[in-house]
């Protein structure tokens, strides 16, 4: 794999080291039960396991009736069977605490016939858990609020009102300040709370059950599940969620955090207000002190990693070839022969399979509105594994994921000159359309001396001096032209960003163009949201975001979208692609950037002040005018200028 392993057993010595520290915090509020549900069931008759709910209450309703296991009332009917929800019950959707209020009385309800329902945390659950409120949506506010607001509202507006200053008046303070906490939005935290009605009942749950011979969890098998088994990462997840939130609590008590503090705020606030406490002389009190301490540390914990078990995407959209030792070491170590996950949402709202029908993707976009899918579910009995849709229920099959697997030659690693070589004079051997991009490009085959390896074609040449509407804007000077590809690519290699693919000139077919290298196996920004995929290192994405960003301002490029935009889901390395519609002659912002902070780390500020004509003319001459060069300068200079001090002078032109 490209990223490296993060074993748990690294993370395991330094959960020890936190809850060495949490025996010093005083209780702020009472801890829910220590022992998590049993990760272990056998002698199931039925077992029905459901993805991601996100709010869709009533397409819920319906699957649980369709399947037996709720009657027209809604109680319990489904006997000895077994539930088990997948995670994800929370947020998106308008009705969780609907959702969450049937499962809870179900879960009462089973034992009694003999059947047993089964709740896993998911990601949102956690995020509900400690103040990661990102995705609630007003509706999942609006169910807790309350005829007359809470005392924690009243003191939370006084503070953003003396923080937030009179420039929009006592009527845009507040109506921004119900923007930023809707009503209910006190009530909510209170209720995820570890003493709340639904915080305490969350915090019971595991992350990973065997039921006989399938794994249940929310995103996939990770390598730390073979390395350190369920019952372990059971304990150590919950145990590291627990001690952030008593952290947490135990500031807030103390005056350091407010009630409305958010995850990511709460790991902000608490440093700065240790550092302001040190630099004033005045530090925090020891147990503040702490608290705050213990809180910082969690920021490193596995249950915050986007690689533990509730984040992990690998197992659903990792290469199978790549993923299959991983998936097989997990299964081997928790004794299953398959494994029933939700997180990633399936394409066609279809159950879906993997590694030979062995994984089950069980997360069909049940909130449709979000989605566009459907309810499904995943039925285990008897020994073998079906699946439900309640309006179709003929239909049993998982669909067969069908992935290309790991070509036997891969050339990430060839140095640029070769890669550009191969890429100008290796024989075309298959010539496709892609189907998609207003410009009609095509996928190239190459092969050389052994080697396969896959490239775009652009040939797009349009150039207009009249003025023109692109994109719903009128355009002056509009130019459209697959040399701009090129220049992208080798201006990339200046900065030493190495994020726009290696691109050539190339004529195919007695058509002139631009031959890019393909990035295999990518994910689009559009896919990435749409299926809520997040990055396994959130502050790598955050810098390589920056970077395109300070690029398409130089190379005034007003046509990035989510199609341009690409991920490798093993490593989440961004990828830059058409760029045939940029270096205009504007010096300024292009649309999209104009009112974007944009923050240029000291490497790329160096290489950006390092640029001069000639050097550019070296690169680019022939690709772009003297006038074009002229503009990326003068942008350079506007961009060092706006976020820091001005370029050397070696850098002038």
């Amino acid at each position: 794999m490209n990223r490296p392993p993060r074993r748990a057993s690294h993370l395991l010595a330094a959960l020890a080291l936190l809850a060495a520290a949490l025996d010093t915090l005083p209780p702020a509020r009472a801890a829910a039960p220590a022992d998590a549900a049993p990760w272990r069931v056998t002698g199931a008759e039925r077992v029905v396991a459901i993805g991601d709910v996100h709010g869709a209450y009533e397409p819920l309703v319906e699957l649980l009736r369709a399947s037996g296991l709720v009657d027209d009332k809604l109680a319990w009917s489904g006997g000895k069977a077994h539930l088990v929800m997948l995670g994800d019950l929370l947020d998106r959707g308008p009705q969780e605490r609907e959702v969450l209020d049937l499962i809870m009385r179900l879960e009462r309800e089973a034992p009694q016939a003999g059947g047993q329902v089964h709740v896993l945390l998911g990601n949102h659950e956690v995020m509900n858990l400690v103040g990661d409120l990102r995705y609630v949506p007003k509706a999942g506010y609006a169910a807790f609020a309350e005829a007359s607001p809470p005392k924690e509202r009243e003191q939370a507006l006084a503070r953003f009102m003396r923080n937030s200053g009179a420039e929009s008046g006592p009527e845009g303070v507040l109506l921004q300040f119900d923007e930023s906490y809707p009503p209910g939005y006190f009530e909510r935290r209170k209720a995820f709370a570890p003493d709340g009605p639904y915080g305490r009942w969350l915090l019971s749950k595991s992350f990973i059950l065997v039921i006989d011979d399938v794994a249940y969890v929310h995103g996939g098998l990770p390598e730390s599940i073979a390395s350190e088994g369920a019952e372990a990462l059971n304990r150590q997840l919950m145990q590291e969620i627990r001690v952030y939130i008593e952290a947490r609590e135990s500031l807030v008590a103390a005056g350091v955090l407010d009630p409305e503090t958010s995850f990511v705020e709460s790991f902000q606030k608490a440093g700065q207000k240790v550092e302001q406490a040190e630099a004033g002389g005045r530090p925090l009190p020891a147990a503040a002190a702490k608290a705050a301490e213990v809180l910082l540390a969690s920021a490193g914990a596995y249950a915050f990693n986007n690689e533990n078990p509730f984040w992990y995407r690998g197992s659903s959209l990792n290469p199978e070839p790549q993923e299959l030792p991983i998936f097989d070491a997990a299964l081997a170590k928790l004794g299953a022969k398959a494994a029933v996950v939700g997180h990633t949402t399936t394409p066609g709202g279809r159950v879906t399979s993997r590694f030979g029908g062995r994984l089950l993707r069980a997360d069909t976009g049940m909130l449709s509105a979000v989605y566009r899918g459907r309810s499904a579910a995943v039925i285990a009995q008897g020994g073998a594994i079906r699946v439900f849709y309640p309006a179709e229920p003929g239909d049993t099959t998982a669909v067969a994921e069908t992935r290309e697997p790991i070509r036997p030659v891969v050339v990430q690693g060839m140095p640029d000159p070769a890669l550009e070589a191969f890429l100008k004079t290796a024989q075309v051997t298959k010539t496709e359309d892609i189907g998609s991009g207003i410009t009609r490009p095509r996928r190239l085959t190459l092969q050389k001396d052994g080697l396969t390896r896959r490239a775009a074609f652009k040939y797009v040449d349009e150039t207009h001096d009249s003025t023109v509407r692109v994109a719903g804007r009128l355009e002056m000077q509009f130019n459209d032209r697959y040399v701009y590809d090129v220049a992208a690519y080798r201006l990339d290699r200046l900065l030493d960003m190495n994020m726009v693919p290696v691109a050539v000139e190339r004529t195919v077919d007695g058509t002139a163009g631009a031959v890019q290298d393909w990035v295999e196996n990518a994910i689009d920004e559009g896919r990435r949201v749409t299926e809520k995929l997040e990055p396994y290192d959130a502050e790598s994405f955050k810098r390589q975001t920056q970077v395109m960003r300070v690029f398409d301002a130089l190379i005034y490029n007003a046509d990035r979208n989510q199609g341009n935009i690409l991920y490798t889901p093993g490593d989440w390395k961004l990828h830059l692609i058409d760029h045939t519609r940029a270096f205009r002659l504007g010096t300024g912002r292009p649309p999209g950037l104009v009112d974007v902070p944009l923050e240029i780390a000291p490497g790329l500020r160096e290489k950006l002040a390092a640029l001069n004509e000639a050097q550019l003319k070296q690169a680019l001459g022939g690709l772009l005018s003297n006038a074009q060069i002229g503009a990326i300068l003068k942008r350079r200079d506007k961009l060092l200028a706006e976020t820091g001090p001005r370029p050397a002078p070696g850098g002038k032109r």
